[in-house]
């Protein structure tokens, strides 16, 4: 979803619920050093394989076994999970595996080239993470961050309204933080 966003104009909005943000990190830490060292050389003796002309293996989505079975999840409770959805009819469908060359793209996968790209696409002036940035680098507890999502650029010299939504929003901040300030000297 969120490369998605990052690359169709067309989309407005975006949620992303539980993401795997970057897959190499995801799948080392998820199975550990040694059981990572033994997926890796599982999935380059799949690709020798493939390049050599065979039909790429698979492996189990998940185990019951996870500490001593090779499987692109290795969580008990992801087993539980989807065998829980397939008897209760709710993915009847589902099959319990994964091609080695799907997780081999999962070692590929990330999302932090493009989050970037996912920006306010109405306001191409605004230069929203930059300004984001600046934000997050100032080391400080007492400061707040408002986006205004139907607020532009330009609109705050230009509508009234957006100019006084802006100025309502800092005009708050300062009461609570200068107020804080007084009550605390």
């Amino acid at each position: 979803m969120l490369i998605l966003a990052a690359g169709d104009l067309r989309i407005k909005a975006a949620v992303s619920v539980v993401p795997v943000v970057e897959g190499y990190d995801n799948m080392r830490r998820a199975h550990g050093e040694v059981a990572f060292a033994e997926l890796e050389r599982a999935l380059v003796d799949d690709r020798r394989r493939r390049a050599g002309g065979a039909v790429g293996a698979t492996l189990p989505m998940s185990s019951t076994t996870p500490s001593s079975e090779l499987s692109t999840w290795p969580f008990l409770r992801i087993y539980e999970v989807f065998h829980e959805l397939k008897g209760s009819g709710e993915a009847e469908r589902h099959e319990h595996w994964s091609t080695m060359e799907s997780t081999e793209l999962l070692l590929n996968y990330s999302v932090f080239p493009f989050l970037p790209r996912i920006l306010d696409k109405r306001d191409n002036i605004t230069m929203w993470d930059r300004e984001i940035a600046a934000f997050n680098a100032i080391a400080s507890p007492h400061k707040r961050l408002e986006i205004l999502p139907s607020v532009s650029h330009m609109s705050l010299y230009s509508d009234q309204r957006d100019t006084n939504i802006a100025a309502a929003k800092a005009s708050d901040w300062f009461a609570a933080a200068l107020g804080t300030a007084l009550v605390g000297q």
